[in-house]
Formats: structure tokens, sequence, C-alpha cells
């Protein structure tokens, strides 16, 4: 009956480690990839059309005014 009960927590305590190593692992992998994916979608972003056309509007606005 301890024996049963030993290994039952021993399991438990293996279970609970590698749900913790997994969720360490995890955030040095989002640390590691989640600027290059940032640099990414900015750089898609400064590339649209709306944006584009956004700065020109800004452009032609600040030369009307000055």
């Amino acid at each position: 009956m301890t024996k049963a009960i030993l290994i039952s927590i021993v399991c438990l305590v293996l279970t609970i480690g590698a749900f913790l190593l997994l969720d360490y692992s995890f955030i040095l992998w989002a640390g590691f990839i989640m600027p290059k994916r940032e640099k990414v979608r900015r750089k898609v972003f400064v590339n649209t059309k709306s944006y584009i056309e956004g700065k020109k509007q800004d452009l032609i606005h600040y030369r009307l005014l000055g």
C-alpha cells in the first residue's frame, strides 16, 4: 500500500516538473522568436498601401501648413 502511494507521489511530482520545464522552455522560445516575428510584421505593415497613402497625406498636410 505505501509503495503504491510513494509511486503515485513520485509520478505526480515528475508530471508537475515536466509541465514546469515545458512552460519555461516556451518562455525561452517566445523570447527568441517573438522579436523576429514582430520585425517581419512591421516590415509587412510599412509596405501596405494604406500605410503608404497615409504617410503621403501626412507629408502633403505638413507641406501645406509650413
